[in-house]
C-alpha cells in the first residue's frame, strides 16, 4: 500500500497554562499556517487527529453536575 508520507508532532500545555485558551490559540495558529502558502510546501497541511477541548468540555460539564448534586444534599 502506497500511502502518503506523514510527519506526526505533539504540543505541550506549559505547567500552570489554562488548557482552553491554549488550544484555541493553537486552533487558529494552524489554520494561519494551513491558508498560508508562503509558511509551508506546497501541498502540505496540518490535520490535527486528538484534541482536547471535547474532553475538557465533558470533564467540567461532569464537575459542575457534581456540584450541584453536592450542594443539594
Amino acid at each position: 500500500m502506497d500511502e502518503p508520507e506523514k510527519v506526526q508532532g505533539i504540543v505541550l500545555l506549559r505547567k500552570g497554562e489554562y488548557s482552553l485558551p491554549a488550544l484555541h490559540d493553537l486552533e487558529h495558529k494552524i489554520k494561519k499556517l494551513n491558508e498560508s502558502s508562503a509558511r509551508m510546501l506546497p501541498g502540505m497541511k496540518i490535520e490535527p487527529y486528538y484534541d482536547r477541548a471535547d474532553l475538557i468540555a465533558v470533564t467540567t460539564e461532569t464537575v459542575q453536575e457534581n456540584l450541584v448534586l453536592g450542594m443539594s444534599w
